[in-house]
Protein backbone atom coordinates (compact mmCIF):
# COMPACT_ATOMS: atom_id res chain seq x y z
CA UNK A 1 0.00 0.00 0.00
CA UNK A 2 0.93 3.66 -0.38
CA UNK A 3 0.48 5.96 2.58
CA UNK A 4 0.95 9.68 3.09
CA UNK A 5 2.04 10.72 6.53
CA UNK A 6 2.69 14.08 8.21
CA UNK A 7 4.00 12.76 11.53
CA UNK A 8 6.05 9.74 12.65
CA UNK A 9 4.06 6.48 12.36
CA UNK A 10 4.50 2.73 12.70
CA UNK A 11 2.86 0.22 10.31
CA UNK A 12 2.66 -3.55 10.84
CA UNK A 13 1.77 -6.31 8.35
CA UNK A 14 0.83 -10.00 8.74
CA UNK A 15 0.12 -12.73 6.20
CA UNK A 16 -2.98 -14.97 6.25
CA UNK A 17 -2.63 -18.24 4.35
CA UNK A 18 -5.36 -20.37 2.81
CA UNK A 19 -5.91 -22.09 6.08
CA UNK A 20 -6.57 -18.76 7.76
CA UNK A 21 -3.37 -19.01 9.68
CA UNK A 22 -1.68 -15.76 10.65
CA UNK A 23 2.01 -15.16 10.36
CA UNK A 24 3.94 -13.17 12.86
CA UNK A 25 3.53 -9.42 12.36
CA UNK A 26 6.36 -7.44 10.86
CA UNK A 27 6.42 -3.71 11.74
CA UNK A 28 8.16 -0.69 10.26
CA UNK A 29 8.49 2.74 11.82
CA UNK A 30 8.51 5.78 9.58
CA UNK A 31 9.99 9.13 10.58
CA UNK A 32 9.03 12.47 9.00
CA UNK A 33 11.87 14.91 8.48
CA UNK A 34 10.94 18.56 8.24
CA UNK A 35 12.23 20.16 5.04
CA UNK A 36 14.88 22.89 5.29
CA UNK A 37 13.95 26.54 4.82
CA UNK A 38 15.53 29.72 3.47
CA UNK A 39 15.53 33.11 5.22
CA UNK A 40 16.92 36.50 4.17
CA UNK A 41 18.57 39.08 6.38
CA UNK A 42 17.68 41.82 5.94
CA UNK A 43 14.31 40.63 4.73
CA UNK A 44 13.70 43.79 2.69
CA UNK A 45 15.92 46.39 1.06
CA UNK A 46 15.28 49.80 -0.44
CA UNK A 47 16.61 50.44 -3.91
CA UNK A 48 18.35 53.58 -2.70
CA UNK A 49 20.34 51.73 -0.03
CA UNK A 50 24.07 52.12 -0.79
CA UNK A 51 25.63 48.80 -1.88
CA UNK A 52 22.44 46.79 -1.26
CA UNK A 53 23.17 43.27 -0.02
CA UNK A 54 21.21 40.57 1.74
CA UNK A 55 22.29 37.19 3.12
CA UNK A 56 20.33 33.98 2.43
CA UNK A 57 20.62 31.25 5.08
CA UNK A 58 19.39 27.69 4.63
CA UNK A 59 18.50 26.05 7.94
CA UNK A 60 17.11 22.67 8.95
CA UNK A 61 19.51 20.40 7.06
CA UNK A 62 22.05 18.15 8.81
CA UNK A 63 25.73 18.96 9.00
CA UNK A 64 27.53 17.89 5.84
CA UNK A 65 24.51 18.45 3.60
CA UNK A 66 25.12 19.78 0.09
CA UNK A 67 23.63 22.87 -1.51
CA UNK A 68 23.35 23.86 -5.15
CA UNK A 69 22.22 27.34 -6.22
CA UNK A 70 23.12 26.93 -9.88
CA UNK A 71 19.51 26.76 -11.12
CA UNK A 72 18.72 30.24 -9.77
CA UNK A 73 17.35 32.71 -12.32
CA UNK A 74 19.49 35.45 -10.77
CA UNK A 75 22.46 33.20 -10.01
CA UNK A 76 24.93 35.94 -11.10
CA UNK A 77 23.94 38.07 -8.10
CA UNK A 78 25.33 35.50 -5.65
CA UNK A 79 28.71 36.90 -4.57
CA UNK A 80 29.62 34.66 -1.63
CA UNK A 81 33.13 33.24 -1.55
CA UNK A 82 31.63 29.72 -1.49
CA UNK A 83 28.59 29.93 -3.72
CA UNK A 84 27.30 26.39 -3.07
CA UNK A 85 26.87 26.67 0.68
CA UNK A 86 24.10 27.11 3.21
CA UNK A 87 24.88 30.84 3.57
CA UNK A 88 25.26 33.05 0.50
CA UNK A 89 25.50 36.80 -0.03
CA UNK A 90 23.25 38.43 -2.62
CA UNK A 91 24.56 41.71 -4.09
CA UNK A 92 21.77 43.66 -5.77
CA UNK A 93 22.09 46.48 -8.31
CA UNK A 94 21.58 49.88 -6.63
CA UNK A 95 18.64 52.15 -7.44
CA UNK A 96 16.69 49.37 -9.18
CA UNK A 97 13.22 48.33 -8.03
CA UNK A 98 12.75 44.65 -8.98
CA UNK A 99 11.96 41.13 -7.79
CA UNK A 100 14.72 38.53 -7.96
CA UNK A 101 14.37 34.75 -7.92
CA UNK A 102 16.70 32.12 -6.43
CA UNK A 103 16.61 28.32 -6.20
CA UNK A 104 18.65 26.01 -3.98
CA UNK A 105 18.67 22.20 -4.09
CA UNK A 106 19.47 20.74 -0.66
CA UNK A 107 20.58 17.14 -0.22
CA UNK A 108 20.48 16.15 3.44
CA UNK A 109 23.61 14.29 4.59
CA UNK A 110 21.71 12.15 7.11
CA UNK A 111 18.30 11.44 5.61
CA UNK A 112 19.25 11.60 1.96
CA UNK A 113 16.18 13.77 1.36
CA UNK A 114 16.45 16.15 -1.60
CA UNK A 115 14.52 19.41 -1.34
CA UNK A 116 14.25 22.20 -3.89
CA UNK A 117 13.64 25.54 -2.24
CA UNK A 118 12.49 28.73 -3.95
CA UNK A 119 13.28 32.20 -2.59
CA UNK A 120 12.31 35.57 -4.03
CA UNK A 121 13.55 38.97 -2.94
CA UNK A 122 11.96 42.33 -3.81
CA UNK A 123 13.53 45.76 -3.46
CA UNK A 124 11.26 48.72 -2.62
CA UNK A 125 11.56 52.21 -4.14
CA UNK A 126 13.24 53.79 -1.11
CA UNK A 127 14.06 57.47 -0.66
CA UNK A 128 14.27 60.42 -3.03
CA UNK A 129 16.55 62.89 -1.29
CA UNK A 130 17.21 66.31 -2.82
CA UNK A 131 19.26 69.37 -1.87
CA UNK A 132 17.96 72.90 -2.36
CA UNK A 133 20.25 75.89 -2.47
CA UNK A 134 22.77 77.52 -4.81
CA UNK A 135 25.17 75.37 -6.77
CA UNK A 136 27.76 78.16 -6.83
CA UNK A 137 28.74 81.08 -4.61
CA UNK A 138 31.19 83.94 -4.89
CA UNK A 139 34.37 84.10 -2.88
CA UNK A 140 33.65 85.39 0.61
CA UNK A 141 29.90 84.67 0.43
CA UNK A 142 27.89 81.97 2.21
CA UNK A 143 25.37 79.42 0.93
CA UNK A 144 22.29 77.97 2.65
CA UNK A 145 21.82 74.30 1.72
CA UNK A 146 18.81 72.24 2.82
CA UNK A 147 18.31 68.50 2.26
CA UNK A 148 14.90 66.82 2.24
CA UNK A 149 13.47 63.37 1.64
CA UNK A 150 14.53 61.60 4.85
CA UNK A 151 14.23 62.10 8.61
CA UNK A 152 17.79 61.55 9.86
CA UNK A 153 20.79 63.07 8.11
CA UNK A 154 24.56 63.03 8.24
CA UNK A 155 26.73 65.50 6.28
CA UNK A 156 30.33 64.99 5.19
CA UNK A 157 32.51 67.01 2.82
CA UNK A 158 35.53 66.73 0.56
CA UNK A 159 37.74 68.55 1.30
CA UNK A 160 36.81 68.38 4.98
CA UNK A 161 34.50 71.08 6.31
CA UNK A 162 33.70 71.98 9.92
CA UNK A 163 29.90 71.79 10.20
CA UNK A 164 28.16 73.51 13.09
CA UNK A 165 25.90 70.44 13.28
CA UNK A 166 26.50 67.69 10.72
CA UNK A 167 23.11 66.09 11.52
CA UNK A 168 21.01 69.15 10.70
CA UNK A 169 18.95 69.19 7.50
CA UNK A 170 19.92 72.83 6.85
CA UNK A 171 23.50 74.01 6.66
CA UNK A 172 25.01 77.49 6.27
CA UNK A 173 28.24 77.00 4.37
CA UNK A 174 31.18 79.39 4.13
CA UNK A 175 33.32 77.64 1.52
CA UNK A 176 36.95 78.48 0.85
CA UNK A 177 37.22 76.10 -2.13
CA UNK A 178 34.85 74.16 -4.35
CA UNK A 179 33.45 71.43 -2.09
CA UNK A 180 31.60 68.15 -2.65
CA UNK A 181 29.11 67.34 0.10
CA UNK A 182 27.93 63.77 0.79
CA UNK A 183 24.62 63.52 2.62
CA UNK A 184 23.43 60.21 4.09
CA UNK A 185 19.77 59.98 5.04
CA UNK A 186 17.50 57.36 6.57
CA UNK A 187 13.74 57.02 6.95
CA UNK A 188 11.53 54.05 7.83
CA UNK A 189 14.37 51.58 7.41
CA UNK A 190 15.47 52.97 4.05
CA UNK A 191 18.69 54.84 3.45
CA UNK A 192 20.22 56.87 0.65
CA UNK A 193 23.48 58.68 -0.03
CA UNK A 194 23.69 61.64 -2.41
CA UNK A 195 26.42 64.09 -3.44
CA UNK A 196 26.08 67.83 -3.94
CA UNK A 197 28.80 70.08 -5.36
CA UNK A 198 29.10 73.71 -4.28
CA UNK A 199 31.35 75.62 -6.66
CA UNK A 200 33.33 78.60 -5.37
CA UNK A 201 33.80 81.36 -7.95
CA UNK A 202 36.57 83.91 -7.54
CA UNK A 203 35.62 87.56 -7.37
CA UNK A 204 37.17 90.00 -9.86
CA UNK A 205 39.38 92.81 -8.58
CA UNK A 206 38.03 96.36 -8.62
CA UNK A 207 40.80 98.97 -8.33
CA UNK A 208 40.00 102.69 -8.65
CA UNK A 209 43.05 104.90 -9.08
CA UNK A 210 43.34 107.97 -6.82
CA UNK A 211 41.90 111.24 -8.14
CA UNK A 212 44.01 114.36 -7.58
CA UNK A 213 42.45 117.17 -5.57
CA UNK A 214 41.18 120.05 -7.68
CA UNK A 215 40.17 123.71 -7.45
CA UNK A 216 37.10 125.34 -8.92
CA UNK A 217 35.33 123.26 -11.53
CA UNK A 218 37.08 120.57 -13.56
CA UNK A 219 36.67 117.27 -15.36
CA UNK A 220 38.18 114.39 -13.40
CA UNK A 221 39.49 111.17 -14.91
CA UNK A 222 38.08 107.98 -13.40
CA UNK A 223 40.60 105.18 -13.92
CA UNK A 224 40.07 101.47 -13.20
CA UNK A 225 42.70 100.13 -15.57
CA UNK A 226 44.29 97.97 -12.85
CA UNK A 227 41.00 96.06 -12.33
CA UNK A 228 40.48 92.52 -13.67
CA UNK A 229 40.25 92.76 -17.47
CA UNK A 230 37.34 91.42 -19.53
CA UNK A 231 34.70 92.20 -16.93
CA UNK A 232 31.64 94.46 -16.89
CA UNK A 233 32.33 97.89 -15.39
CA UNK A 234 30.07 100.54 -13.91
CA UNK A 235 31.00 103.93 -12.41
CA UNK A 236 28.64 105.68 -9.98
CA UNK A 237 28.83 109.23 -8.58
CA UNK A 238 27.60 109.36 -4.98
CA UNK A 239 26.86 113.07 -5.47
CA UNK A 240 24.84 112.41 -8.62
CA UNK A 241 27.25 114.01 -11.08
CA UNK A 242 27.10 112.88 -14.69
CA UNK A 243 29.70 110.41 -15.91
CA UNK A 244 30.85 109.94 -19.49
CA UNK A 245 31.55 106.32 -20.51
CA UNK A 246 30.23 105.11 -17.16
CA UNK A 247 30.28 101.49 -18.40
CA UNK A 248 33.93 101.58 -19.40
CA UNK A 249 36.95 100.81 -17.26
CA UNK A 250 38.01 104.47 -17.70
CA UNK A 251 35.53 107.35 -17.55
CA UNK A 252 35.31 111.11 -16.89
CA UNK A 253 33.04 113.34 -14.84
CA UNK A 254 32.66 117.16 -14.72
CA UNK A 255 32.46 118.30 -11.09
CA UNK A 256 32.67 121.47 -9.04
CA UNK A 257 32.55 119.99 -5.52
CA UNK A 258 33.97 117.02 -3.62
CA UNK A 259 32.55 113.74 -4.88
CA UNK A 260 33.12 110.02 -4.29
CA UNK A 261 33.09 107.68 -7.26
CA UNK A 262 32.38 103.94 -6.95
CA UNK A 263 33.62 101.39 -9.48
CA UNK A 264 31.69 98.10 -9.71
CA UNK A 265 33.45 95.27 -11.54
CA UNK A 266 31.23 92.25 -12.35
CA UNK A 267 32.16 88.88 -13.85
CA UNK A 268 29.65 88.36 -16.71
CA UNK A 269 29.79 84.56 -16.31
CA UNK A 270 29.56 83.99 -12.55
CA UNK A 271 27.91 87.28 -11.56
CA UNK A 272 30.53 87.79 -8.84
CA UNK A 273 31.39 91.44 -8.25
CA UNK A 274 33.83 93.66 -6.41
CA UNK A 275 33.71 97.39 -5.67
CA UNK A 276 36.27 100.14 -5.13
CA UNK A 277 35.92 103.88 -4.56
CA UNK A 278 37.99 107.00 -5.05
CA UNK A 279 37.36 110.51 -3.71
CA UNK A 280 37.84 113.67 -5.76
CA UNK A 281 38.51 116.34 -3.12
CA UNK A 282 37.65 119.96 -3.91
CA UNK A 283 40.13 122.52 -2.57
CA UNK A 284 38.69 125.98 -1.86
CA UNK A 285 40.10 128.93 -3.83
CA UNK A 286 42.58 131.05 -1.81
CA UNK A 287 41.30 134.42 -0.56
CA UNK A 288 42.90 137.46 -2.37
CA UNK A 289 43.21 140.98 -0.85
CA UNK A 290 44.49 144.01 -2.82
CA UNK A 291 45.55 147.36 -1.20
CA UNK A 292 47.41 150.48 -2.43
CA UNK A 293 49.51 152.98 -0.53
CA UNK A 294 48.67 155.75 -0.82
CA UNK A 295 45.22 155.02 -2.10
CA UNK A 296 44.61 158.53 -3.45
CA UNK A 297 47.11 159.97 -5.95
CA UNK A 298 47.36 162.63 -8.57
CA UNK A 299 47.53 161.94 -12.25
CA UNK A 300 50.90 160.58 -13.37
CA UNK A 301 51.97 159.91 -9.73
CA UNK A 302 53.27 156.45 -8.66
CA UNK A 303 51.80 154.34 -5.84
CA UNK A 304 52.48 150.87 -4.33
CA UNK A 305 49.93 148.07 -4.60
Amino acid sequence: PVVTISAPATYCAAVIDQHSCFSDSQCVSLNVYAPPSVSAAPATLCATTPNPQTIFTVSGAAAGSTYSWGSSINYSLITAANIDSSVVTISLPPNVVATYSFTVVVTDAVTGCVNTLQQTFTTTPGLNMTVSGPSAVCEGDSANLTVSGASVYSWAASPAYAFADSTSASQTIFPVVTTVFTINGTFAGCSQSINYTLTLNAKPDAIASPIPAFCGCTTVNLTGILSTPGMNYSWISTAGNGISNANQVNATSPICNTDSFVLIVTDPVSGCADTASSVAAHNPLPASVAASTPNLICDATATTI
